[in-house]
């Protein structure tokens, strides 16, 4: 069996414990090997290839990492959902005022996040927990058929 060498690089966050198990993801026909503080570049298909990239040095062969995080947040409280014996399936209720206290405590807890964009259903209690998160969070509302 051939063996392929991957220079990877943990992608977890910052102070994080996280390690990735490179070889139960690509499987026995690899050998993985630590980039070893090299400039963010990822997965190439030889050594040499990714040497030649490091010592270029300069911004336009540098592959930017850009991690994005994704917070899913479910509707606030509903009139249909405020009590699980008035469950009426598909329809589409205000929100109740716990519903909305929720949904601006959500947004406080999310002050610090750097929200950029919103995306909600059409449902008024999705969109009505998303404006209201939008209204301590910031970002953009976008309203789409998700």
């Amino acid at each position: 069996m051939k063996t392929a060498t991957l220079y990877c690089q943990n992608s977890a966050p910052v102070g994080s414990t996280i390690n990735i198990d490179y070889a139960g993801l690509y499987g026995k026909g690899y050998k993985v090997l630590p980039w070893q503080g090299r400039d963010i570049i990822r997965d190439f298909r030889s050594k040499n290839e990714a040497d030649k990239l490091k010592h270029r040095g300069s911004l336009e062969y540098k592959v930017p990492y850009l991690p994005t995080t994704c917070y899913f947040v479910r509707h606030g409280e509903s009139l249909d959902n405020a009590s699980f014996d008035n469950f009426c399936g598909i329809s589409n209720p205000p929100l109740t005022e716990n519903g909305f206290h929720q949904a601006d405590l959500t947004g406080c807890c999310l002050i610090d996040a750097k929200i950029e964009k919103i995306f909600t259903s059409p449902l008024k209690r999705a969109h009505d927990t998303a404006r209201h998160i939008k209204s301590k969070a910031g970002g953009t509302l976008i309203i789409d058929e998700i």
